[in-house]
């Protein structure tokens, strides 16, 4: 399996925007392309997280199942978790989380670090070892782009969000910090396909992977690697 940074959109402007992180890869176990994006916003105490597919399955380690990442000093308490379908995705309006809604989407953050990764924050449909309680259908829920025509039994009989879910969290009233080493997860192990992009090359199942230089520039704002602040408006 191989996999790379896309790009890392760096989406800004003097009210601030959302912070856009891209990765691809490739599936070794299907030879599928690997295609996947998290937005972070923050408006006021509102951080706003948008996680889509961007490539159709054919097998369930081709399935979006959690996103996992870091933040500021990751001793940030995010509060009122919220999951649900986004707009313009299917099924919706479905509630996720378990406070009125199914439930199989979970919140889970550590400032020691979640179990089996580096990361201290996370969202995800699978257990993984790290999510608890409620749900529990391992990747039914996860999110696709469609399903292939050859798409294997499992995955035709699936139920999947397609193509995107929103999550929201209530952030501490004197936030600031980066977000970094976001970790994009596929199938329903940490040993299955997943891309992180801690540096401005995005390796597969890798979470230290070989840093090489690299500088994205946009209206005018050069910067290295991705590490990206995210700041505050409205």
């Amino acid at each position: 399996m191989r996999g790379f940074v896309a790009m890392a959109m760096f989406a800004m402007s003097l009210q601030g925007a959302p912070i856009v992180f891209q990765a691809t890869g490739t599936n070794s176990a299907s030879g599928n392309a690997l295609s996947a994006s998290a937005s972070f916003d923050i408006v006021g105490t509102t951080l706003t997280l948008v996680l889509t597919n961007n490539n159709n399955v054919s097998v369930p380690s081709d399935v979006l199942i959690a996103l996992l990442w870091d933040m500021g000093t990751n001793t940030a308490v995010l509060s009122n978790f919220d999951a649900d379908v986004t707009v313009g995705s299917t099924p919706h309006p479905q509630d996720l989380d378990a406070t009125g809604g199914n439930g199989e989407w979970k919140y889970a953050a550590n400032t020691a670090g979640l179990p089996g990764v580096t990361q201290h924050y996370g969202v995800g449909t699978a257990g993984l070892g790290i999510f608890t309680g409620g749900g529990g259908q391992q990747f039914n829920w996860g999110l696709i782009n469609g399903k292939n025509a050859n798409a294997n039994p499992a995955v035709d009989g699936g139920t999947f969000i397609d193509n995107s879910a929103t999550f929201t969290f209530t952030l501490p009233a004197n936030f600031t910090g980066t977000i970094s080493n976001v970790r994009f997860q596929f199938g329903t192990a940490l040993n299955e396909p997943s891309i992180t992009c801690a540096t401005a090359q995005c390796t597969p199942s890798d979470d230290t992977p070989t840093p090489e230089p690299a500088t994205f520039g946009l209206l005018g704002v050069a910067m290295a690697g991705l590490v990206v602040m995210l700041k505050k408006r409205g």
